[in-house]
């Protein structure tokens, strides 16, 4: 028998999308976190794929969340790992 899915939002996707080059410079990227259940969605635009600016950004998404963040999938890109 499956396991019936929790209906209650604690649980998010994240991921990462590049706005694209132009005039040989770096785009920047957008990360989009949805919450399964209630499809609450944040989103935010980093300059560069790193640490330094990854985790206070998605530090700052996640507590715009009305509720508690149990957990997170990513697509497992390397900026997630």
């Amino acid at each position: 028998m499956e396991k019936e899915k929790s209906r209650e939002p604690t649980f998010i996707r994240i991921d990462t999308i590049h706005q694209g080059d132009q005039d040989k410079q770096k785009g920047v990227y957008h990360i989009n976190a949805v919450d399964e259940v209630t499809q609450f969605e944040v989103m935010c635009t980093v300059e560069k794929i790193s640490e330094h600016y990854l985790i206070p950004a998605i530090d700052q998404r996640l507590n715009c969340f009305p509720f508690v963040i149990k957990g997170f999938h990513s697509d497992n890109g390397s900026e997630y790992i």
